[in-house]
Parts: C-alpha cells; structure tokens; sequence
C-alpha cells in the first residue's frame, strides 16, 4: 500500500515489457448472458478480472461464485452510486458495504482493486478510497494510434453492433503490451465476438489474462 501522503494515481495500463492484455467486466446490471461469456473464457482457457457490485453478487450468488472460483475479483461499488456526489465518509462505507459481501458470499474479501461505478471520479474520491483500503483505481486504457484517440472501453454498453464492439477490442489490443480493457457482463453484443476476439488475440501471441497479471 502506498505511504502516507503518497500522491494518489490510478492504473490505466500494465507491464509495457510483455505481451499481454487485461480483460475486465464490470458487473452490476443484469446477469443476461454473463454464464456464456464465462463459458467462452472457460473454453479459451482464460482468467481475467471481474468488477462486480455487491448487489449484484447479492442478487446473483451461485454466478458470483462460479466468476470467483476462476476469474480475479475487484469492487465495483456497492449500488453503483455517483462517488463523486458522496462524502468522503459515505465513499467509505459503500466500498465496506461491498467487501463485507463479497467476503460473505465470496469468502474473501476483494481490497484493494475498484474501479469507480460509470468511471465517476476525481481526486478527491481517489483519495478518500485510498485513505479506505482501495488504493488501486482500475481504470482502462487510453492512447492514441495514427488514427486518434483509443480507448480500451470496448462500447458494448453503447448501441453498437458485434462487429463494431470486436474492432474496438482489437483496435485496443494493437496498442501493445499491457493494455486494460472494458466490457460488460451481461453484454450480447460481448457474448457473441468474445470466442473470435480471443482466437485472434491468440494468433496475434497477446496473452489474455488478468489486472493483477499486467501489472507485475
């Protein structure tokens, strides 16, 4: 954990000396299609990061345990509120709020990787998060190829088509090594290209895995 007074910084990119990519979901909606995504991970032979919030794992406990038992485990939040709207105080209990479920249903508890529900954050949240516990803010990459700015958000919460969600997660792949990206658990448009995605990535030699993995 960082030192007292250490300057607050989140993590948008791993190790650029290796190969390798993060895969991360955030969890928190519906539990549509999430078991098919598992399942293409499962037959890729692949381990990534899970952000998931404790309604969610409330709502849904079987799933979580079987994301758990194969897959990193992170906190999304507790009820996906804006932090950037809450005291530093009410930051606190909703990241405890989270952790003592997963701990519950789980049986281990998540600190200390979050990413803030919607991306909502700033210094001031980053901070009082730290000071909790959760002082390491995943964050997804963001850089710029020939082309302008790429981002590791593979859209699939957006209105996009399969087609356009598979060329956001390859067009972020190509950035090199140690890139994080977004997607979303109960995505169709995610269900449907992650098999080929993986496949691709495979042939390209990028090795999918988890935040924890890039970052050593």
């Amino acid at each position: 954990m960082p030192s007292a007074g250490a300057p607050v910084r989140e993590i948008d990119r791993g190790n650029l000396d290796r190969r390798e990519l993060a895969l991360t979901f955030d969890c928190g909606a519906t539990a549509n299609n999430t078991a098919e995504i598992l399942a293409a991970l499962r037959d890729a032979d692949v381990h990534t990061t899970w952000f998931m919030i404790g309604d969610w794992v409330r709502a849904h406990p079987d799933l979580s345990r079987e994301i758990a038992s194969r897959h990193e485990i992170a906190s999304h939040s507790d009820t996906h509120p804006d932090y950037v709207l809450m005291s530093d105080d009410q930051i606190a209990a909703d990241l405890e709020a989270a952790d003592r479920t997963f701990q519950q249903v789980l049986g281990r508890s998540a600190k200390p990787m979050w990413r803030a529900a919607s991306g909502s954050r700033d210094a001031r949240v980053l901070a009082a998060a730290t000071r909790a516990g959760w002082w390491q803010h995943i964050f997804w990459t963001l850089d710029r190829d020939a082309n302008g700015l790429v981002t590791g958000d593979s859209g699939d919460w957006r209105d996009f088509t399969p087609q356009q969600v598979a060329a956001n997660m390859l067009r972020a792949a190509a950035l090199g090594n140690g890139v994080i990206t977004v997607s979303h658990c109960d995505s169709a448009q995610t269900r449907q290209v992650l098999p080929e995605v993986l496949r691709t990535l495979k042939e390209q030699g990028v090795r999918v895995t988890t935040v924890s993995d890039v970052l050593r």
